[in-house]
């Protein structure tokens, strides 16, 4: 027969092991530190004082872990196992991946204003004029893209233990997601920009020391943790041909590179997010799934060097993707419209000139040419210059003013034409992000049967109906000035068949100046 149950106040006939000796046998730890991140057990009874005393103090938890596990584990693997229970993660809600669980660092960035000014860039620029449902910023791209960075580094810890991914890896590779895109319009040096921002954001806001809270290394000149994560943002550090290219991480984690700007093919988590979130509010539907993409992932050695490949099965998908970023850039990215108000809104900065002064570091008065030698005054750079240019009451705006307000009032530049075109001047250039060739053919896959073995394969296994071209250009020419329209579309047109392009030529309104 079961025994007796206990009466609350009085001691049942049958005394159970004390606590720590009945855990220490199972291999577990007791219930009293089994804390889920929401302060509460697993089966979901609230938690009893002993666990309320304590959580109190840090010292404590791990004085306990040690008395229990000696000789289970080191001291640094129990800790590293059971402070996760201590952080009490951050939840954001995404229309686009759900629930997004970041990292207390993580938070800690997001909440200074170096990246709350990210709140007022928008992602896609001079498109929201054209797509009315465009309307979203940088601020949620970059919270996408460390959300996915850390799936994707996890997913391959889980399938992989042999590789020897730490919670510091993972973490980086977090931070490094949601700090790659700081810039705000210049678009030849984003990586360089980001970099620089992103000192200035851990300087500015004493974050060294928060990262050295959570384990992370800042203060090793090479193999650093903020040297890692520099290198995800910007590329090598190391140009070099004597040492390494990588100083973060050995070549053993060199993979590591490419979860968050994969300069390899291309297939990263940064274009994961914005052909999913950008296609979502512009309308645009696509066939790509990047969650098969991190569910099929897995790292394997080529050349003596460890890449993340992909499964055979999942080339028609990574196809798609490429597929579906062209379709983003014909539709909307490089939109007719879409590039004639962003050349007028360049025009109108242009003709702003000096008269655009911003308060940078010590006092210094920098301007728009100049604030990006200075990230004090290239952090005050958004779009609220636009509309503070047209409520300005300076008489030297008055052509930068007149210029916006036509963008307003839709009064935009007119287009002469376009056509297809070899030349490497005022075009337009719409590719696959590998110019004229096959990102595919720079992905490595592998196998249900040899998941050890990564191979290339060739397009003619894929499908026939594959593009043979992976680039074109377009040329665009403008017109800026409505009452020589119609004598320039004609010189336009003319010249076009003098030079047997008459054929190609597409009338209509897109843009070049």
């Amino acid at each position: 027969s079961n025994p007796p149950r206990a009466v609350a106040g009085e001691p049942s006939e049958r005394a159970s092991p004390p606590l720590a000796r009945r855990h220490r046998r199972r291999g577990q730890p007791p219930d009293s530190l089994r804390l889920s991140r929401r302060r509460c057990l697993p089966h979901g009874r609230p938690p009893d004082q002993l666990m309320i005393t304590h959580l109190k103090t840090t010292k404590s938890i791990l004085g306990m872990l040690n008395f229990y596990y000696f000789g289970y584990r080191s001291v640094y693997e129990i800790t590293q196992l059971h402070m996760s229970y201590l952080f009490f993660f951050q939840v954001f809600y995404d229309p686009i991946h759900g629930l997004l669980e970041l990292h207390p660092l993580l938070v800690k960035i997001i909440d200074t204003p170096q990246f709350q000014r990210l709140r007022n860039i928008k992602q896609l620029g001079g498109a929201y004029f054209v797509f009315p449902g465009a309307s979203h910023n940088r601020f949620e791209h970059s919270l996408g893209v460390a959300y996915l960075a850390g799936q994707f580094a996890e997913a391959l810890s889980t399938k992989q233990p042999e590789l020897n991914i730490t919670p510091e890896d993972i973490l980086c590779v977090q931070i490094a997601g949601l700090c790659q895109d700081l810039d705000f319009f210049c678009i030849f040096q984003r990586e360089k920009i980001s970099v620089q921002m992103f000192d200035y954001l851990l300087t500015a806001n004493n974050l060294h020391s928060s990262m050295k809270e959570y384990g992370l290394n800042v203060d090793g000149q090479n193999k650093s943790d903020l040297v890692f994560i520099k290198e995800m943002i910007g590329g090598p550090l190391n140009t070099t041909e004597t040492q390494e290219q990588f100083m973060g991480r050995t070549q053993d984690k060199y993979f590591l590179y490419e979860i968050v700007e994969n300069e390899k093919n291309g297939i990263d988590v940064d274009k994961f997010d914005y052909i999913a979130r950008d296609g979502y509010y512009l309308g645009i539907q696509s066939s790509f799934d990047h969650r098969r993409c991190l569910m099929f992932a897995r790292v394997c050695r080529v050349d003596g060097i460890n890449h993340i490949c992909f499964r055979d099965k999942e080339v028609s998908n990574l196809y798609s993707m490429f597929q579906t970023r062209s379709l983003l850039h014909r539709t909307a990215y490089q939109h007719k419209t879409t590039r004639i108000i962003e050349v007028m809104i360049k025009d109108a900065l242009l003709k702003a000139g000096e008269c655009i002064q911003i308060e940078g570091s010590k006092g210094k008065i920098c301007s728009l040419s100049t604030a990006i030698d200075d990230m004090e005054a290239y952090t005050k750079l958004t779009v609220n210059i636009i509309t503070e240019a047209i409520n300005s009451f300076s008489k030297e705006m008055g052509e930068a003013q007149r210029l916006l307000l036509k963008i307003v009032s839709r009064e935009i530049y007119k287009c002469l034409g376009k056509m297809q075109s070899e030349k490497p001047t005022m075009v337009v250039t719409l590719d696959y992000g590998m110019k004229n060739k096959d990102p595919i053919n720079t992905t490595y896959f592998y196998t249900k049967a040899n998941p050890t073995e990564a191979f290339k394969i060739p397009r003619e296994q894929v499908s026939k109906l594959l593009p043979v071209c992976f680039a074109e250009k377009i040329l665009r020419v403008y017109c800026k000035n409505s009452a020589s329209l119609r004598d320039a579309k004609f010189c336009f047109q003319s010249w076009c068949h003098e030079n047997d392009f008459l054929t190609e030529v597409t009338l209509y309104s897109v843009g070049w100046q």
